[in-house]
C-alpha cells in the first residue's frame, strides 16, 4: 500500500511510541546512528505535490525510512500538518489523513511538550529570537542530540546556534 507520503510499503499502524522521551531517550544509545527532528515545513512539502520543495522533501523522507532512521518530533507536528494541508487543499479529510500518516511514519517517536521541555524551548526562543513553535522543535532536537531538518530559513539560521540544522537538499547530498 502507498500512503499519502507516497512511500511504498507504508501502511497505517496503531500508534507507535507516544510520550515524553525524557524517561526513554535514545540519546547516547550506540545502536542508533543518527536521530532527526523534522520540521512541519518538510512534512507539508512532501505531502503537497504543488509545493516547490515537494520532490526533495519526499526523497529525504523515503531515504530516512529506508535507513530505519530515528525521527523525533513534537506532538505539535500533528495539528501543524493538518492545518497546513487543510489550508492548502480545502480538504479536511486529506488534512486528517496526512496528519495521521506523519504520526505513523516508520521510525517516528512523538514527544510530548511537558514543563521542563517547554521551559527549555522558552529559553531558546528568548536567547535566539525564535518563534515559539520553532523553539519547541529545536529544544527536542537539542535534548535528543538530533539533526533538525527544515526548509524554514529563519529556523535553520537561528536554530544553528543550538543544534545542527540542515535542509532536505543538504541532507540528500550527504546520504
Amino acid at each position: 500500500m502507498v500512503g499519502p507520503l507516497g512511500c511504498p510499503g507504508f501502511t497505517y499502524r496503531p500508534r507507535l511510541e507516544i510520550g515524553a522521551l525524557s524517561s526513554r531517550s535514545s540519546a547516547g544509545d550506540p545502536s542508533v546512528k543518527e536521530r532527526y527532528t523534522i520540521d512541519a515545513s518538510v512534512w507539508v512539502a512532501a505531502l503537497l505535490p504543488t509545493d516547490v520543495h515537494h520532490q526533495s522533501s519526499r526523497d529525504v523522507l523515503v531515504r530516512l525510512m529506508a535507513q530505519n532512521a530515528s525521527i523525533i518530533c513534537p506532538t505539535l507536528i500533528l495539528p501543524e500538518v493538518a492545518a497546513a494541508v487543510a489550508r492548502n487543499t480545502d480538504r479536511d479529510d486529506l488534512a486528517i489523513q496526512s496528519s495521521e500518516s506523519v504520526g505513523d511514519f516508520p521510525g517516528m517517536t512523538l514527544h510530548l511538550l511537558e514543563h521542563d521541555l517547554a521551559m527549555k524551548a522558552a529559553r531558546l526562543a528568548a536567547m535566539h529570537r525564535l518563534r515559539g513553535a520553532d523553539a519547541i522543535y529545536i529544544a527536542i532536537a537539542a535534548e535528543e542530540q538530533a539533526v533538525l531538518i527544515t526548509w524554514d530559513a529563519e529556523m535553520h539560521n537561528r536554530g544553528a546556534a543550538a543544534v545542527r540544522t540542515i535542509t532536505p537538499d543538504e541532507l540528500l547530498s550527504l546520504l
